[in-house]
C-alpha cells in the first residue's frame, strides 16, 4: 500500500500521480516554461505575448493578467503557451508560494509559462482535471508536496519534477468524481455566497458606525435625556466661561 494518505473506500485506487497524468505534446507527462528578460508591463491583449508570473496561479483560480510582455527582439515559443485544460502549478518560491496549483478553465492567446511553473494534463479515462485540481488543494496532499520542496530557506524552494511525481493520489471511480466535483462546486457556491452578504454586512455596518457618530456630535442620541432633565443642562454660553475660568 502506498504511503500517504488516510484511509478510502475500498473501490478507491492509490497511486503515484504519474500514474494518471497524460501526454502532453511534447511526449513527457510534465512540461517547465521559460524565464526570458521581459519588459515592466504586461502584455494586456493577444497583439504581443507575455509570459505569466507565478502570481497568475492562485489556489483553483488561473489569472492570466498577471504577466510580463515579451520583448519583441525576443523569439516566442509557442510550444509553451498556455491551454484550456492545462493545470499549473509553481515549482520554485517562497515556501506559500512553492507548489500553488490551479486548472485553466479559460485562457487568451500568446501567454506562455515562465521558469518558475510547470503544467501538467490528467488522463480523463482516470481522472477529471476538475477533480484532479481540488485533490491538489486538500490539506493532505499539501503536506506531502510541502515534504517534496528543495532548499536552503523558506524564501526560495524549489519542486522537482522527479519528486512531484511520487505524489500518492487518492482515485475515486469516475462516476463518483463527477459526484464529489458536482457537491464540492455547490458547496464552494454557497460559502462564497456567505462572504458575500458578510461584506454587504461589513459595509452595513460602517455606514451605521458614520451614522452613529454624526447624530453624537449633533446632540441627537442625548436629547432624551436632555428633555428629561432640564435642570441639569448648562448652556452653552455658561459651560464657555466656566472652561475659560478654569483655564485662567
Amino acid at each position: 500500500m502506498l504511503e500517504g494518505l488516510s484511509s478510502v473506500p475500498d473501490s478507491w485506487e492509490r497511486v503515484e500521480i504519474e500514474e494518471v497524468l497524460d501526454f502532453l505534446e511534447n511526449g513527457n507527462t510534465l512540461q517547465q516554461g521559460w524565464s526570458p528578460r521581459c519588459e515592466r508591463e504586461p502584455s494586456t491583449d493577444e497583439s504581443s505575448w507575455g509570459v505569466l508570473k507565478t502570481t497568475a496561479i492562485q489556489v483553483g483560480e488561473f489569472q492570466p493578467e498577471h504577466n510580463k510582455r515579451l520583448p519583441e527582439s525576443l523569439k516566442p515559443k509557442p510550444h509553451i503557451e498556455v491551454k484550456q485544460g492545462d493545470i499549473l502549478m509553481t515549482c520554485a518560491g517562497p515556501r506559500s508560494r512553492c507548489g500553488v496549483a490551479c486548472l485553466v478553465r479559460k485562457s487568451r492567446k500568446k501567454l506562455i509559462m515562465s521558469g518558475k511553473m510547470y503544467r501538467f494534463r490528467s488522463d480523463n479515462n482516470r481522472v477529471l482535471l476538475k477533480y484532479l485540481e481540488l485533490f491538489l488543494h486538500t490539506q493532505e496532499a499539501q503536506v506531502s508536496i510541502d515534504k517534496m520542496k528543495t532548499g536552503i530557506n523558506d524564501s526560495g524552494l524549489n519542486l522537482t519534477h522527479d519528486r512531484f511525481r511520487k505524489l500518492v493520489v487518492s482515485i475515486a471511480p469516475t462516476k463518483e468524481q463527477h459526484r464529489i466535483v458536482a457537491k464540492i462546486e455547490e458547496l464552494f457556491s454557497e460559502i462564497d455566497k456567505g462572504v458575500e452578504s458578510l461584506e454587504t454586512a461589513k459595509a452595513q455596518l460602517q455606514v451605521y458606525r458614520q451614522a452613529l457618530l454624526k447624530h453624537a456630535f449633533e446632540g441627537k442620541l442625548t436629547a432624551q435625556w436632555r428633555a428629561d432633565n432640564p435642570d441639569k443642562v448648562v448652556p452653552a454660553e455658561q459651560l464657555l466661561e466656566q472652561i475659560k475660568q478654569a483655564r485662567e
